[in-house]
């Protein structure tokens, strides 16, 4: 069940790069990475995390109408929620490490 969820996150990572408005679908991968990271899985969730990090912040041109635009704040925000968001892959594969949580398979 892992290394399937792992899998999808990683398509819908990828598919996401090709999609205007690839944020979105970058989204549903994050989620199905902290799915898979809960249920064991570690590599196709890191690696869903980097690619949707770097498609939101590089690839994205809609990340850099914000980023650039003329409120700082809102740019501000939108990196930290940017990279907490991609972070939490991460984060569920710690809290499974620890043994705090898990989704049994």
């Amino acid at each position: 069940m892992a290394n399937g969820f792992g899998i999808a996150a990683l398509v819908f990572a990828i598919l996401a790069i090709f999609i205007p408005f690839g944020i979105v679908i970058s989204a549903i991968a994050i989620v199905l990475a902290i799915v898979a990271a809960l249920a064991g899985d570690k590599m196709f969730a890191i690696a869903t995390a980097v690619i949707a990090l770097v498609n939101t912040l590089f690839l994205s041109p809609s990340t850099w109408i914000v980023l650039s635009g003329s409120d700082p704040n809102a740019s501000g925000i939108l990196k930290v929620l940017i990279f907490v968001v991609c972070l939490l892959p991460i984060g569920a594969i710690l809290l499974r490490a620890s043994g705090k949580a898990s989704i049994s398979t």
